[in-house]
């Protein structure tokens, strides 16, 4: 549900409303909503902010060029982390790649925009967090759970642990579920439970074992 051109003040009692009473919407603030004013909206309690002024001054640029150029760079990134994650077994901690998955979540940070910050093991101020958390200019973006290899992400869903992950949603609707080679976006459906929005992989622990193809011309992608 979308909040169009409120005041900070009606956005926030709108937010509390729906926190009592209908928990399972999602409300998105947007109208007149500056980079300077962007903070206050989003302490109002709702789940997502449209802003303008991101675009207003754009400028164009060549997709053709500039796309080869990032999907070469990410296929790059993926590779140079594939090779330092390669003795990844089911056996050995979570903890063991925690450093190569760090870097990946920062070289991709990098490339796409700077101003994101990527905090391994942030101050526990609430008890219990992820791994992860992305925030963009001090606002909260989501966080990231890191899991042992080979760990069955949908299982997980339904089994004991969901409790913990429903703590993690009550701190943002966005969470990222990862075993390293498999990456899970998860959310919070109309029942507030547990809600799967996307799933990648980028490889299997079979595939890891064996010599990665080399990344083609970007003429021949």
């Amino acid at each position: 549900m979308m909040c169009d051109n409120l005041s900070v003040l009606e956005t926030k009692e709108i937010a509390a409303y729906r926190d009592a009473h209908y928990p399972f919407v999602l409300l998105e603030a947007s109208g007149n909503i500056s980079l300077e004013s962007i903070n206050a909206y989003a302490k109002s309690g709702v789940d997502a902010i449209s802003v303008g002024a991101l675009i207003h001054q754009a400028t164009f640029i060549d997709m053709h060029e500039n796309g080869l150029k990032t999907l070469k760079g990410v296929i790059n990134m993926l590779k140079e982390y594939l090779e330092s994650i390669k003795d990844l077994m089911p056996e050995k901690n979570e903890l063991t790649h925690r450093p190569s998955l760090y870097n990946l979540l920062n070289q991709l940070k990098n490339h796409f925009n700077k101003e994101f910050k990527i905090e391994h093991e942030p101050e526990r101020k609430q008890g219990s967090q992820p791994d992860f958390r992305v925030s963009y200019q001090g606002i909260n973006i989501g966080y990231i759970e890191n899991k042992r290899a080979g760990t069955n992400l949908s299982q997980l869903l339904k089994s004991e642990k969901s409790d913990q992950i429903l703590k993690y949603l009550e701190l943002n609707p966005n969470l990222m579920l990862t075993d390293y080679l498999n990456f899970m976006w998860v959310g919070k459906d109309e029942n507030n439970e547990p809600l799967i929005k996307k799933e990648i992989s980028v490889a299997s622990l079979d595939e890891l074992s064996k010599p990665l193809n080399p990344i083609r011309k970007p003429s021949a992608i």
